[in-house]
């Protein structure tokens, strides 16, 4: 058995070959859609719950993230009652898609005998494993091992090569940093249907979700949240008794009157669906330093760890393997399905020029342009797109879009941009954009005419610091101003 000190010092001189396939190898590509393998993944999960000393969980799965989120609500309202009132719920769920998860919910609770009417009454389901905890009580002691086995400068050069730490903006160096911003924008999206999003300027990345409108110009930013969707749908004879049941205060704590426990359910949702949406995204740790800690399971010989913080870290690796997202509770864990469309430019980021860029079985789908969330309405129908729509719109980062998809040239001229400087060179226009930079483009003239003895005039765009025509044509030639003398325009 050759030590582990021996292996690291040979192995990093082959980091390249060796070494970092090793560390991709753990993380799937986001376009694996084979089928998901259930078993396996029910029983990796259910090592992993009992390396830190839990039972194992029941198993709900959902067909998409939002189905996941809502499930997270859904389920701490069927744990306020018995069958009848849980009957009732149903009944009062006239929307498709939220009686479809309830009847997923039921459905698979229902398989479990060790679920009685008590326990579900019971908040079993609301203490969250987070990353954290599977840190300290599955990891810690792996850490704990290889530093002390390798010293400190073989152990932060070993784990440089083989912890994956958060993805670069533009640019991911290796495969688990590739499928991290997949997965970060479908949080922040998620969130963004959640009153979470009015209080956590965070989440106020992504433009939220119009109404279906004819038209662009029309359309008035006013969401339906989850949890109000939700709320919508219980009646009387639920919002009050699920407000003292849940133990949630209100304005007058000896009167629920029905405003105020309305008030009260909107305050305790949405943080409730940040707890499963954050729970959704794969962070570093754990996920990220799983490489690193079963480099001495599968490099040496023997047990380096305890048996049974060797065998989740394995059963890890085939959780990753199925490409599985996952919501860790004490007694629940909630299993996610893998979706049906998921397309992404050639940087990784999430886009598709004529669909969803991401699409589950159920329905849920979601809108990019190049790792930017966007309505349907651009993809689907950009003719809709008008000035009016380009200037309300509050994101910069989908305003550029749709001014790249109405064309630049056009907006500027349609939409009252100002000619702040002219010469022989062309015109210099300026329009003004909220919270943005300005927009500058310099009118030019082909001079070699056309056929019919026109001239075509031709729009570019120039750094906002531009003061003259001269200066910007200038700069699309990347020279300096004072150098910019041509014989002839072409």
């Amino acid at each position: 058995m050759i030590p582990l000190k021996e292996h690291v010092e040979n192995l990093l001189e082959h980091q390249k070959t060796v070494l970092a396939p090793y560390r991709d190898s753990w993380f799937p590509s986001p376009d694996q859609f084979g089928a998901i393998d259930r078993p396996t993944v029910e029983a990796s999960v259910a090592k992993i719950y009992q390396a830190i000393g839990k039972e194992p969980p029941c198993f709900i799965w959902c067909k998409s993230p939002w189905q996941a989120v809502v499930a997270s609500i859904l389920l701490r309202v069927m744990a306020a009652g018995d069958d009848a009132w849980r009957k009732k719920l149903e009944e009062s769920l006239v929307e498709p898609s939220w009686r479809h998860c309830y009847s997923i919910l039921f459905g698979q609770l229902e398989s479990y005998e060790r679920v009685t009417d008590d326990q579900l009454r019971k908040p079993w389901f609301e203490s969250q494993i987070s990353s954290d905890e599977l840190y300290r009580r599955l990891l810690l002691p792996c850490d704990t091992a290889i530093r002390e086995t390798l010293g400190q400068r073989l152990y932060q050069h070993l784990r440089s090569i083989l912890a994956v730490s958060l993805p670069q903006p533009d640019r991911p160096r290796n495969l688990a940093e590739w499928t991290h911003r997949p997965r970060r924008q479908l949080q922040i999206y998620l969130q963004s249907l959640s009153r979470f999003a009015l209080i956590n300027l965070e989440f106020g990345h992504f433009s939220l979700p119009r109404p279906d409108h004819d038209d662009f110009e029309n359309a008035v930013s006013e969401p339906t949240f989850i949890e109000d969707k939700l709320i919508e749908q219980l009646p009387e004879s639920l919002i009050v008794p699920l407000t003292k049941r849940l133990r949630l205060s209100t304005r007058d704590k000896s009167n629920y009157a029905h405003d105020d426990c309305i008030a009260a359910l909107s305050r305790y949702f949405p943080h409730v669906l940040t707890t499963a949406i954050s729970a959704l995204q794969w962070e570093f740790p754990p996920e990220g330093m799983l490489p690193f800690y079963s480099f001495p399971i599968d490099f040496i010989e023997g047990e380096f760890y305890e048996p049974k913080s060797e065998a989740a870290i394995k059963a890890w690796k085939k959780l990753l393997a199925n490409n599985v997202h996952h919501l860790f509770f004490d007694q629940c864990c909630i299993l996610i399905d893998k979706p049906v469309v998921f397309e992404t430019d050639e940087r990784g980021r999430l886009h598709c020029e004529d669909g969803p860029a991401i699409r589950y079985s159920d329905g849920f789908e979601m809108y990019s342009w190049h790792g930017v969330t966007v309505e349907d309405r651009v993809i689907l129908n950009p003719g809709s797109i008008s000035c009016k729509c380009i200037d309300s719109e509050e994101n910069a980062e989908v305003r550029r879009i749709l001014m790249e998809k109405y064309g630049q040239s056009r907006y500027l001229q349609e939409s009252g941009a100002i000619a702040i400087h002219e010469d022989e060179f062309g015109t210099l226009f300026r329009k003004e954009l909220e919270n943005d930079e300005p927009l500058l483009m310099v009118r030019v003239t082909n001079s070699t005419s056309e056929p019919d003895g026109t001239f075509k005039q031709y729009f570019l765009r120039v750094p906002p610091w531009v003061t003259t025509a001269k200066r910007a044509v200038a700069w699309t030639f990347n020279v300096m101003e004072h150098e910019y003398e041509p014989f002839k325009e072409s």
